[in-house]
């Protein structure tokens, strides 16, 4: 998971309350609840792609990744009446929806954010301070030690 989302906790609570339950959730509450969640992970995601650029000195992929965020947080406040989609998810459903606006009338300001990520995404791959800090990162060689607990890695059986 990424960053610190508001909704998914307190939404896997309401979850396992309503599971325990027996409580029918709408369908469009089902609905409204994944496009919460996945708005949250695409704002965590920019977040984290910026403080990538952060950390290997590239401060324009830091402030441009947090621009697009910000834009997305804004988008998210003008659906639904919060930056961070906080209290969105209610027991047995979601909070009302009536002040939400047609996406058609809203996603226009978003459209063009893909190509922005897509061209940041090269920039960050020719930076050479980029690759020189992330060219390993994340693997996991089979002569690493085994009791990390990784899947897939197995402990060297003593001779």
């Amino acid at each position: 998971m990424s960053g610190d989302p508001p909704s998914p906790t307190p939404g896997r609570t309401r979850w396992r309350s309503e599971g325990a339950t027996g409580t029918s959730r709408p369908p469009r509450a089902l609905a409204l609840r994944g496009i919460l969640l996945e708005l949250e992970r695409i704002a965590n995601h920019l977040g984290d792609l910026g403080y990538l650029g952060n950390d290997v000195a590239l401060s324009f992929g830091f402030f441009q990744f947090w621009r697009l965020k910000e834009d997305l947080l804004r988008l998210n406040a003008e659906l639904f009446g919060h930056r961070y989609l906080m209290d969105a998810i209610a027991p047995a459903g979601s909070r009302p929806t009536s002040h939400l606006r047609r996406p058609s009338s809203c996603s226009r300001g978003w459209k063009g954010s893909g190509r922005e990520v897509v061209t940041l995404r090269s920039i960050y791959d020719e930076h050479a301070g980029a690759q020189d800090r992330f060219i390993l990162t994340g693997q996991v060689l089979p002569s690493s030690p085994g009791g990390w607990g990784s899947p897939g890695s197995r402990p060297e059986r003593a001779a």
